[in-house]
């Protein structure tokens, strides 16, 4: 099993150091290093990051101590979260204590002096089971045929189907309301076709690493 970590700082010195730093402690690992200087616009480095294909991304605080920057690393995560919103990142910081007033999720904050590589991995590995076991459940699921299921199943299959779906990218998801009149409507197997290419497109992804 191999994952695929970004790390983004300003100063190439850092980037050096985490790539040595990381590989030493950590096996079948790719690390993409990213200067932030050549994307000035946030939007521009989200869409990179959401092409790259990742496991994890791990983001220096304060992007601008020597690069002209519109965005901080906080703001950097907090935004590529909308789009993912349970995904592994990482805020690594010399400034824990600003980091930590600037983050919406004091638990991505970890300090540059005291890395927790271990922890990235696990994280990793504790959301790759969480999506294969949405994936199963909802297959299991899908299986029952569509007159015997209970109101209940069809909750979960809204539930499990939105869960997947923002996994994949948030921002073209389905609203639930429009999938719930769709999965009680005629257009029964356009849904299940899309469920069924979103799970094939996530066990690929799943499978790809």
């Amino acid at each position: 099993m191999s994952y695929v970590v970004a790390y983004i700082d300003e100063k190439k010195d850092e980037r050096d150091n985490f790539y040595s730093r990381f590989h030493e402690s950590a096996e079948n690992l790719k690390i993409e290093l990213i200067d932030p200087a050549s994307m000035n616009d946030l939007e521009q480095m989200i869409t990179h990051l959401l092409n790259l294909d990742l496991d994890a991304v791990i983001s220096d605080f304060n992007l601008s101590e020597y690069t002209p920057l519109s965005y901080s690393g906080s703001d950097l995560l907090d935004r590529f979260r909308l789009h993912r919103p349970e995904f592994p990142c990482f805020l690594w910081t010399a400034y824990e204590d600003d980091a930590i007033r600037a983050s919406t999720d004091v638990n991505m904050v970890y300090p540059k002096s005291y890395p927790k590589f271990e922890r990235v991995i696990l994280q990793i590995k504790q959301y790759r089971l969480k999506l294969e076991n949405w994936d199963k459940e909802l297959l299991v699921l899908l299986d029952i045929p569509k007159e015997q299921r209970t109101a209940q199943q069809n909750d979960k299959i809204i539930e499990l189907d939105h869960c997947l779906e923002n996994a994949m990218d948030r921002k073209s998801t389905i609203p639930r309301s429009l999938k719930r009149d769709i999965l009680n409507g005629s257009r029964y197997d356009e849904l299940l076709e899309e469920t069924n290419q979103l799970i094939k497109n996530l066990r690929k992804k799943l499978d790809d690493t």
